[in-house]
């Protein structure tokens, strides 16, 4: 009997451990929830920033584009090198784009980064339209570019807006929710970044 009061004792020792450890276990994954969801909520703000800066970049080179094929092809050898030049730029905002895709997916935000590697692909078309010197097509892919971008900006002001209701909602010091950060579209611009370079109307 006193064999039987011992093993069960033993086992509720052993049991008890392993809750302890388990609540251990717990405590460790609820630090590193908060840890991870305060890099999001620090980080994630500057990419709106970088984001911003490119949507404007990408429409102010979609104006560009709009006039350079307006423009009579008077000089063809000016007009060509000119096409060579927005072709680059265009390369160059495609690799942005790039990177900046994959920092999101490094910081959990996979559904902006989606959108914005799909604005990677159609400027990548956009570049190489430019360079060939076909301007419809090449207007055409940075328009559907900066509409990626957009759309980016929505899906990255929600899923920041959920990181930071998720801080408030565990009342860490510090954290709260905060809405109508980002607008995405043209008719309103990001409330932080202010001095948008001026857009070129579409046709």
């Amino acid at each position: 009997m006193r064999s039987r009061r011992n093993r069960l004792g033993q086992a509720g020792t052993l049991q008890a451990e392993i809750i302890a450890d388990l609540r251990e276990i717990l405590d460790l994954l609820a630090n590193r929830r908060r840890d991870e969801l305060a890099r999001l909520a620090e980080k994630l703000p500057e990419v709106e920033g970088v984001l911003s800066a490119l949507m404007r970049r990408q429409r102010d080179l979609r104006g560009r584009m709009e006039d350079e094929a307006a423009r009579p092809a008077a000089d063809e050898d000016r007009s060509h090198a000119e096409w060579k030049s927005l072709s680059r730029q265009q390369g160059q905002l495609q690799a942005e784009a790039d990177d900046l895709a994959s920092l999101l997916v490094q910081l959990l935000a996979e559904r902006p980064a989606e959108s914005i590697r799909a604005a990677a692909g159609h400027m990548a078309q956009a570049s190489q339209a430019a360079g060939a010197v076909e301007p419809e097509f090449a207007v055409r892919h940075a328009k559907d570019a900066e509409e990626a971008l957009d759309e980016a900006a929505r899906r990255l002001a929600e899923h920041l807006a959920r990181v930071e209701a998720d801080a408030a909602a565990r009342n860490w010091p510090g954290s709260k929710p905060r809405s109508g950060r980002f607008t995405s579209g043209n008719k309103k611009q990001p409330t932080k970044q202010s001095g948008s370079m001026p857009r070129h109307a579409s046709p």
